[in-house]
């Protein structure tokens, strides 16, 4: 920032350690006219100040971040979510940009020294009277359009709210699997601390992306990235001992050589004998296996549908 913004950045925070003083002697002495009419002042001077500063920041080229922090638990703020809720952001927004600068998906969250410098994002000051912070950018010398960094930001606003297992998917094959992970984190900061949080993005005098997210909508991101991931399809045909088969649960184990191969009835299931499942009995089965390598943690779900039972008659 220049120096005149940071002059203004500092008159903000001195207007804000104000109006905590005359908030807590309004909750001293009781709420006077006079300490109302101090109070409004103040907060009228700090509107005025932060316009000012909005106008300066466009004027340097910089982009603005709000980013408010709301405690669903009594006004607790973990320093350890607090600090890891920030990484992850700042994380979140460079791994993206660093995606489509290159126009490939991102697998690991390493960073060129350029993508580091570009998108650090700087506090400019905190707000008063909640927990929260202006940040800043440089914006791309171009028209919104054609801003790789408003790219990068639209992205990560549109997978913060995502809404089911397949957008995140779709994410993930476009920018790559490695900002999944980092919103996952992100969410899970917030979400497990008990900390909603409204996010405001301006470019000039433009808001160009806003979200609020409570703390339900941050665990429920957090439990749809969980379960999203990229699912490979094979068709096997093994012959073993049905063990456990039940046609109201929808269930099977079979032993396998020693192995036991568990799952689900496929909803087109069927048997050459009708729905007969005779524990005990040997029969070649047909099963479709779902592997899903999770987004999140990079582990293997596997599902086994079994489609067909054939029993094998005995020798």
């Amino acid at each position: 920032m220049s120096a005149a913004s940071s002059k203004l950045a500092e008159m903000i925070r001195a207007t804000e350690a104000e109006i905590v003083r005359a908030e807590k002697m309004g909750l001293d002495f009781g709420s006077s006219v006079s300490t109302k009419l101090m109070a409004a002042s103040l907060h009228s001077r700090l509107s005025e100040l932060q316009e000012r500063f909005a106008v300066e920041a466009d004027k340097e080229e910089l982009d603005i971040c709000s980013y408010r922090i709301i405690s669903d638990r009594n006004g607790r703020y973990p320093v350890s979510a607090l600090t890891s809720a920030l990484s992850e952001f700042q994380k979140f927004v460079s791994v993206l940009y660093e995606s489509v600068t290159t126009d490939s998906p991102r697998r690991r969250s390493r960073l060129s020294a350029n993508t580091l410098d570009r998108t650090t994002l700087d506090v400019a000051y905190s707000f008063a009277g909640s927990l929260g912070f202006m940040l800043t950018m440089p914006r791309d010398n171009v028209s919104v359009a054609d801003s790789k960094l408003e790219a990068a930001v639209s992205a990560m606003f549109a997978l913060a709210k995502a809404d089911n297992s397949e957008t995140v998917a779709e994410f993930a094959k476009r920018y790559g699997t490695a900002p999944v992970q980092i919103a996952h984190r992100w969410a899970k900061a917030h979400a497990d601390a008990g900390l909603s949080v409204d996010i405001e993005w301006k470019s000039g005098n433009q808001i160009v992306h806003h979200a609020l997210a409570q703390v339900s909508e941050l665990q429920r991101l957090t439990d749809i990235i969980e379960n999203a991931g990229e699912t490979a399809v094979q068709s096997l045909e093994l012959v073993g001992q049905l063990i456990a088969g039940n046609i109201s649960s929808k269930s099977f184990i079979l032993d396998v050589d020693g192995e036991r191969i568990s799952g689900k009835l496929h909803s087109d299931f069927g048997t050459s004998a009708g729905l007969d499942m005779s524990l005990g009995h040997v029969y070649r089965a047909v099963i479709r296996r779902e592997t899903t390598r999770l987004f999140a943690t990079n582990r293997e779900k596997i599902i086994n549908y079994l489609l067909v039972l054939n029993p094998i008659p005995k020798a």
